[in-house]
């Protein structure tokens, strides 16, 4: 990688993108020994409202706006009136419409960031997250080979303080710790870094490509024990799907190596998620697990489907939430339970940015930006493995929901921005 200039929006790329993976053992430690976060905590929420309310003033006065960057105002708009739609604005429901909108706003703001100036910010947030994924990681394995008790988790103190009901299970499985590192989930840091895995996996297998002879070897044997590092920490979780998504990802990536055509790239890619998927439920439908949450996802999505018909259009924003009564192992489950069918509509808006993002990959394939291609196969991957995991998972407000949609953003919108 080449070196990258010092300059105010670099500073600020690191900057917010630290503040975005360590933002809840920020906060919550904040919390916990100061007795509040004054609200610093919704910087996400703050930023994401400047951004959207500077951009709308900006098209009012017909300033040049990017066409992707406005269909995306479009959108937000819509995901607002649909919020109005309900009639239903309590803190509950607006935690949870904070926590589908904010990630969509934010992700646009920062890849903007990463494109600017000739897409030299694409760089630096690889590097950025090589090295805290990295720093992440070595805190996960200090917590497997350390904690004998739920108590010695940095999260233990800051969360019970808050009220919240932690149960050994949740920390522990087979006597072995179920590391979160920074996170408060076990799940949110498998993923996490299960993302960071297919992000740095270009450079093993592409960078070669562009090195010296003499560079070669050392150039694949770091970033090889690189990536079998957190290939490890990945099996260590205890967090099963985050491994199916890792091998399933494995397997789509050597797949797609020789693959040129978008129809096949995106019709594979079609067939990683629903292979995945019909599996997975099968495997738990037919019973060959006793895992009761593995047992209990199946229930939840007999439940939500069986009770659509007696609300079409869904029970509103304030229906389900993490310290709710009513809160599913799914991202959709939640959807659908808040919306109805219209999360149907946001599903199937899913498999055309996936289709986005494989045509521009494709066609980025021989550009001279190595950086952004590796990013465009990166996306390929993680978009239909993190699709398959939210049926299973919520992914609430989650880290990977933000780098998933930073990623993807940068994807679509950045091809033109840095060819000009």
């Amino acid at each position: 990688m080449s070196p990258l200039k010092l300059s105010l929006n670099n500073i600020l790329i690191v900057f917010i993108l630290s503040f975005l993976l360590f933002h809840d053992f920020i906060f919550l430690n904040l919390e916990f020994y100061v007795g509040t976060s004054f609200n610093l905590n919704l910087w996400r929420e703050m930023l994401s409202v400047i951004f959207i309310t500077s951009v709308f003033f900006i098209s009012l006065i017909k300033i040049n706006v990017n066409v992707y960057v406005v269909r995306m105002l479009v959108l937000f708009v819509l995901l607002f009136l649909l919020f109005l739609s309900y009639r239903d604005y309590s803190e509950e429901s607006l935690r949870t419409f904070r926590s589908v909108f904010t990630p969509l706003v934010f992700s646009l703001m920062f890849s903007l960031m990463m494109v600017y100036n000739s897409g030299s910010g694409v760089k630096l947030f690889q590097k950025t997250i090589f090295f805290l994924s990295m720093l992440i990681a070595v805190y996960g394995c200090y917590q497997y080979f350390s904690i004998n008790s739920i108590y010695e988790f940095w999260y233990y103190g800051p969360l019970k303080e808050k009220g919240y009901d932690l149960q050994i299970w949740n920390s522990f499985r087979d006597g072995r710790p179920r590391i979160s590192s920074v996170f408060t989930s076990s799940l949110e840091f498998s993923f996490f870094i299960v993302s960071c895995f297919f992000i740095m996996l270009p450079y093993c297998w592409f960078g070669v490509k562009r090195k010296s002879a003499k560079s070669k070897v050392l150039y694949c044997f770091s970033f090889f024990i690189t990536c079998s590092f957190l290939f490890f920490v990945v099996l260590i979780s205890t967090v099963r799907s985050a491994q199916v998504c890792l091998f399933g990802g494995l397997i789509y990536a050597v797949l797609l190596i020789n693959l040129k055509s978008r129809i096949s790239i995106f019709i594979l890619g079609l067939l990683i998620f629903v292979g995945l998927s019909s599996l997975t439920f099968l495997y738990i439908g037919l019973g060959y697990t006793e895992e009761l949450s593995a047992e209990g996802r199946v229930v939840q999505w007999a439940f939500v489907l069986g009770n659509l018909t007696d609300s079409i259009f869904g029970r509103g924003f304030s229906s389900i939430g993490p310290s709710q009564e009513i809160w599913f192992d799914s991202f959709w489950l939640n959807l659908i339970y808040s919306l109805g069918i219209i999360p149907v509509l946001f599903f199937f808006l899913m498999f055309y940015v996936f289709y986005k993002v494989v045509d521009v990959y494709v066609s980025s394939i021989d550009y001279s930006c190595f950086s952004f291609t590796a990013l465009g196969f990166s996306s390929t991957i993680l978009l239909p493995i993190l699709l398959y995991a939210s049926l299973f998972q919520a992914f609430y407000n989650s880290t990977v929901f933000y780098i998933l949609c930073i990623t993807c953003s940068v994807v679509i919108y950045g091809k033109n921005k840095i060819e000009n």
